[in-house]
């Protein structure tokens, strides 16, 4: 591949990966708070650079560990991504 297309290295995707499941669950949890008529950007800035923080922080020492424990925090952020996505739903169809 031509230099401008390089990938990203192994032991990067991981945390990456993780990082951006955090941010994204911060998203959904910041449209649905504005959804709800109580969205505060302070709160939702801080959420956001938490869960990427944390979700690094997880993945490192996981691996310092010896243990995967990046899946720990896909499942936690997908259940809340997912959460959030049925309340979304549901306040904008009305029920």
């Amino acid at each position: 591949l031509p230099r401008r297309f390089s990938t990203a290295r192994c032991s990067r995707s991981r945390p990456v990966a993780v990082a951006f499941m955090g941010c994204l669950d911060a998203a959904f949890g910041g449209f649905r708070s504005s959804l709800e008529g109580h969205f505060d950007h302070r709160i939702f800035l801080s959420g956001f650079f938490a869960n990427g923080i944390f979700a690094v922080f997880l993945c490192y020492f996981g691996y310092r560990l010896g243990i995967d424990l990046y899946y720990v925090a896909l499942i936690a952020f997908g259940l809340r991504i997912f959460n959030n996505i049925a309340i979304i739903r549901r306040l904008l169809m009305g029920s």
